[in-house]
């Protein structure tokens, strides 16, 4: 009984450190994925010539419910995708190229108010510098992570701060 209540004091002493871990480590794989499906889309642009979409996927009910909606918030995840029309929007028949789903528990949000980026065959958006911040949504952590863009398309993940 005695080892049994030490087991369960040292459980109780050491959960709220594993929580900033986990916090930590979401936010490090959501950067870290975003980075990633940045760098994608850009050579998928370069391969194909342009017409290469990176959008924010829509709050919905199932998959991420309860977000706000405006264009900044990438926090439902992104998707890219060949836009053949170029109006921005993916519609039936338009090839998905990637999707990732809605980081658990992490606020992404964008430095300004656009919800998709355009990539021409260049792979540049011209839409100069801007960033992403990611951070959990309890607030009060002081975990975050920021991934800058720079004009020319270098991406830049800095910890410890949600903005560029």
């Amino acid at each position: 009984m005695v080892v049994v209540a030490i087991l369960g004091l040292l459980a109780a002493l050491a959960a709220p450190s594993f929580t900033a871990l986990i916090e930590r480590w979401r936010v490090r794989q959501a950067a870290e994925d975003l980075a990633s499906t940045l760098t994608f889309a850009r050579s998928e642009a370069i391969r194909r010539g342009g017409g290469v979409v990176l959008r924010r996927n829509t709050p919905n009910d199932t998959d991420c419910p309860g977000t706000t909606s405006g264009a900044e918030q990438w926090g439902c995840g992104w998707m890219v995708f060949v836009d053949s029309n170029g109006d921005g929007v993916r519609q039936a028949g338009e090839e998905l190229l990637r999707i990732s789903h809605a980081p658990r528990q992490l606020q992404v949000k964008r430095s300004d108010d656009v919800s998709f980026i355009r990539l021409n065959r260049w792979g540049e958006d011209g839409l100069g510098a801007y960033g992403f911040g990611i951070k959990p949504l309890r607030d009060g952590s002081g975990i975050s992570m920021a991934i800058c863009v720079s004009s020319g398309g270098r991406i830049d993940i800095r910890q410890g701060v949600s903005e560029c």
